[in-house]
């Protein structure tokens, strides 16, 4: 009989550029806990096609109790990785007006249906995010406005399993605690996060034993 422990999943979705980096790095504070970032590259439209089993044979040989990944693309998946997996997911919120002007600065865009010479995405990262016609600031607010309509539908759908939290959940002790707790983080064991360079945008600047 094996004796393998159980995996705990966990993951977190958000459009990009709205402070997942920083909430990686607060969970892999944690005990016991290793999160990818963009690990498991899956396409938009919901359906597995075997890679699920992928994601899980990654993740399975992880070396930790608790592990997930961290990628825009897991929205459309909540039905699977809920049901599935028995995951907690978060999804991040940044303002709209800065997520817009963060992608708008980006070399790729990954959100207009036609993208302008230069900005197309790889053919690899082609099916990863929807796609809306318009110029490129259309298409972004576009993807801002639908990702978090479809985000709040998960919340109401799964109410313990799927939470919305605004990125400056990371800048003060609650907010963060809020996370750990949701994620099933024991207060008593809870590592807080503090700043560094990196996430200096995002705060994360309680550090803690």
């Amino acid at each position: 009989m094996s004796s393998a422990k159980v995996k705990t999943y966990q993951f977190v979705c958000g459009t990009g550029r709205c402070g997942s980096k920083a909430l990686r790095y607060l969970l892999m504070l944690q005990r016991s806990t290793i999160m990818l970032h963009s690990g498991c590259p899956l396409g938009w439209n919901g359906t597995t096609n075997g890679a699920a089993g992928a994601l899980v044979a990654k993740l399975a040989n992880l070396g930790a109790d608790r592990v997930g990944d961290i990628a825009p693309w897991y929205l459309p998946y909540v039905n699977a990785l809920v049901g599935s997996l028995s995951a907690k997911v978060v999804c991040l919120q940044r303002s709209k007006v800065d997520t817009v002007n963060s992608l708008m600065r980006q070399p790729v865009d990954h959100c207009s249906l036609v993208p302008e010479i230069g900005t197309e995405p790889t053919e690899d990262d082609q099916g990863l995010l929807p796609k809306f016609p318009g110029s490129r600031l259309e298409a972004a607010e576009a993807y801002y406005d639908s990702y978090y309509a479809a985000a709040a539908a998960w919340v109401l759908e799964y109410p313990s399993s799927f939470m919305l939290f605004p990125v400056s959940a990371l800048d003060t002790e609650e907010g963060q605690r809020e996370i750990l707790d949701f994620f099933g983080y024991p207060r008593d064991r809870q590592r807080l996060g503090t700043a560094r360079p990196e996430f200096t945008r995002y705060s994360c600047r309680l550090f803690g034993a």
